[in-house]
């Protein structure tokens, strides 16, 4: 299962938002959606 959720910050720049999101800050802004996959196998490069 897989929990996708959207994170957000408040700033002035894109910059000063992926410097933020890179050091794990910002708040859950939609609680987010689970989806189920099931694989049969994974590739390898």
């Amino acid at each position: 299962m897989t929990r996708l959720e959207e994170s957000c910050v408040e700033v002035a720049t894109a910059e000063q938002a992926r410097a933020l999101f890179v050091a794990g800050e910002g708040h859950g802004c939609t609680p987010g959606e689970s989806i189920r996959v099931e694989f049969e196998g994974l590739l390898d490069d």
